[in-house]
């Protein structure tokens, strides 16, 4: 005899037999913890309760009755075996899907907002002035960020000129370092010019002195050579 109420058939009987009668036990356990579930929300909270449980165990039972499907089922040939496996499969989505179900009777889903006013213990009109407080709060810390970002952008768009005028400062200096590489060069080389121009005006009025000294010398000779004739 199994907990749920329903008892399952001598092991003396066939295999195939054994099979379709726990399938037999999942179908009237499912139907009746599906018309339990459809109607524990009319029930009184102690009816309620006494529902509950006994759904619980109509689970427990079922879960019982599939494992013991499983075990009959690896007694059969492979291609028996598969088939009753594909049976199963469904029969523990169904189970799923009941407990699930369950569990959302069991556990009704509750709003965030009322969670958090069951833990803050706030009520009826306080709830009303606390969420107008909380809106008003919220609403300027709002503004207070929007502010702030706008300073933000304001500070990053400065910081994006002055940096724009300091590349360009940047480059206006590199540019007056070329021109003053370039005057350097250029004034380098008119040294060196105006140095070889220097060299041969020295040169030039050497020469002309050696010349001069060579004339006077040669005057100077003709002049005695005169005399002594004379």
């Amino acid at each position: 005899m199994s907990r749920g109420g329903y008892s399952t058939l001598p092991s003396t009987a066939p295999s195939a037999s054994l099979f379709e009668s726990y399938e037999q036990q999942v179908a009237s356990a499912s139907a009746e913890i599906t018309y339990s579930i459809s109607k524990i929300t009319a029930l009184t909270e102690s009816e309620r309760q006494q529902s509950m449980d006994n759904i619980q165990r109509l689970l427990e039972d079922l879960k019982d009755t599939l494992e013991q499907m499983e075990l009959e089922s690896r007694d059969h040939s492979t291609a028996e075996r598969n088939k009753y496996m594909t049976r199963l499969r469904s029969y523990r989505t169904e189970a799923k899907r009941l407990e699930e179900e369950f569990h959302a009777v069991k556990y009704p889903r509750r709003s965030l907002q009322q969670d958090r006013m069951e833990l803050l213990g706030i009520d009826g009109d306080d709830q009303k002035q606390n969420l107008l407080k909380n809106s008003e709060r919220i609403e300027r810390g709002t503004r207070r960020l929007e502010a702030g970002n706008k300073v933000a952008i304001e500070t990053e768009e400065l910081g994006a000129e002055i940096l724009r005028d300091l590349h360009e400062q940047g480059e206006t200096i590199e540019k007056s370092r070329q021109r003053l590489r370039s005057m350097n060069a250029d004034l380098g080389k008119s040294s060196r010019v105006l140095s070889a121009m220097l060299m041969r005006a020295i040169q030039h009025r050497i020469a002309l002195m050696l010349i001069v000294l060579v004339l006077i010398a040669v005057a100077v000779i003709v002049i005695v050579v005169l005399t002594q004739t004379s």
